[in-house]
């Protein structure tokens, strides 16, 4: 509402053929924020290219707080597969 953006035209997970990529994606299965189902989504949507960490008890960006040592294996095993 603040910038008169119609947030609908924004929705990335009514088309996904967007992601044409290899992906990591990290989420917290407590965010209120953003539903973790949206990222299960996509990786169900792309089993390809997504890998997706789901962080117990983490909340919206706070995987890595909560479990930094999983965060940090995640990442470093995705960086060395692709």
């Amino acid at each position: 509402m603040r910038y008169a953006v119609d947030w609908s035209d924004l929705d990335y997970m009514e088309d996904s053929s967007w992601l044409a990529v290899p992906t990591l994606v990290v989420h917290g299965s407590e965010d209120e924020t953003v539903p973790v189902t949206l990222s299960r989504t996509l990786a169900a949507a792309h089993p390809d290219e997504v890998d997706l960490v789901v962080v117990p008890d983490a909340g919206h960006v706070a995987s890595w707080n909560d479990d930094p040592d999983r965060y940090d294996a995640a990442f470093a095993g995705f960086l060395k597969q692709h």
